[in-house]
């Protein structure tokens, strides 16, 4: 079986081949219209269908933000070195064109609009998600049933689409018409709440929401339960500092993407601040029943935050050697895999990087840091990539 890490580059959407460690890269870039080439979305589909589905030859404009559920639909392909793979094959759901959110079915390869008209604005809550406007959709996340949330950057909001209906809300923040967002405090609905330019929204076991609020340099909370909302990181400061200490008490500096493992850590991506930061969560409270959406640890309490990768400066360099003494260049999506190893996009250097858990080594996985589209069919780390931002991976979640 294979682990696939979904990679949302700013261009284009197709795939490499990396077998030496059999994870599947998912590409989306950050360019204007392009069509989705000869991919492994299109292989992949053939396998399942028998014929390429619709997605094959769909044009996208900036596609963002993507997550894939847990549908499992198994798959087969042949790669270069003429060996069979098999794969689960999931669901995938992305922003796209400044105002849709769209998903692509495993079992057909349709592509379809799930939330958004094309149109840029604010509108629709409580009415279809299909004819609601939205403005800048961002990071997009899943929980257990299925329900879609996804941060409406450029309204300042976070929505959710329910599955099950189809119905559009506005969960957390006020839309309004300026260019820019707000913030007005804590412990208040998270309706009421102001937030500025949310770039992510990711869960926990317990459908609790963590939000990264970029320009307020926060790292909120909307707790399910109450529909209160709280600041988990940071002070507003444009800032990096904490680390070795309790999480909330450090700063934080334009928080871009949150990604929790399966331990119930919880990772930060600071677009502003050039590192990737950890936060080493404590459960407080055992559930009564098993909850079946990782993270299995629900965080309670955040202690401490440390950085793991970066300095703090802009640039590209120290592949090879401890990652908390690389530079890396606005660092967005994050993603973990079962062994703990750590992948980040670097977008401005266009490259994919890898933390390797056990030696806390950086290496690049994919790209060459031309920022260009090349090398389908070649080892990922062959291959350029084109400002590669978002992250995410698929069900199966092991090597083969």
């Amino acid at each position: 079986m294979l682990a696939a890490i979904v990679i949302r580059e700013m261009e284009v959407t197709h795939s490499l081949t990396h077998l030496l460690t059999y994870l599947f890269i998912y590409l989306s870039t950050r360019s204007l219209t392009y069509s989705l080439t000869y991919s492994l979305i299109h292989s992949l589909t053939h396998s399942l269908t028998r014929s390429a589905g619709p997605a094959t030859n769909a044009t996208f404009t900036y596609p963002t933000g993507i997550a894939a559920d847990a549908s499992g639909k198994r798959a087969s392909y042949r790669s270069h070195d003429s060996l069979t793979h098999s794969l689960f094959l999931d669901n995938l759901y992305f922003g796209e064109g400044y105002a849709r959110i769209r998903k692509i079915t495993a079992s057909t390869g349709l592509m379809s609009t799930v939330a958004g008209m094309y149109n840029y604005g604010y509108s629709g809550d409580g009415g279809p998600a299909t004819a609601a406007l939205v403005a800048g959709p961002h990071g997009v996340n899943l929980d257990s049933a299925g329900n879609i949330y996804f941060a409406d950057r450029e309204n300042h909001v976070v929505r959710k689409v329910t599955v099950s209906t189809g119905i559009i809300s506005t969960v957390a923040g006020v839309a309004v018409a300026s260019t820019s967002g707000g913030y007005n405090g804590d412990n208040i609905q998270a309706t009421s709440a102001l937030l500025n330019v949310p770039h992510d929204v990711v869960l926990d076991d317990y459908g609790n929401l963590y939000i990264s609020d970029r320009f307020n340099h926060r790292i909120r909370k909307v707790t399910v339960s109450t529909g209160v909302i709280t600041t988990l990181i940071g002070d507003g400061t444009d800032s990096s500092t904490g680390d070795g200490a309790s999480a909330t008490s450090a700063t934080v500096s334009g928080p871009c993407y949150n990604h929790f493992d399966s331990a119930g850590n919880f990772f930060i991506s600071e677009c502003n601040g050039n590192r990737i930061r950890k936060v080493v969560t404590v459960s407080t409270e055992i559930p009564t029943a098993s909850p079946t959406y990782y993270p299995t640890l629900s965080p309670h309490s955040i202690s401490v935050i440390t950085t793991i990768a970066g300095n703090g400066s802009a640039s590209d360099s120290g592949d090879g050697g401890a990652a908390t003494s690389s530079t890396i260049k606005a660092p967005a999506g994050i993603v973990v895999d079962f062994s703990g190893n750590v992948y980040f996009s670097d977008c401005f250097n266009h490259r994919v990087r890898k933390i390797t858990v056990a030696t806390g080594i950086i290496s690049t996985y994919a790209g060459t840091g031309d920022a260009n589209y090349t090398g389908d069919g070649v080892a990922a780390s062959s291959t350029a990539l084109y400002y590669p931002n978002g992250l995410g991976m698929d069900s199966a979640g092991t090597n083969e």
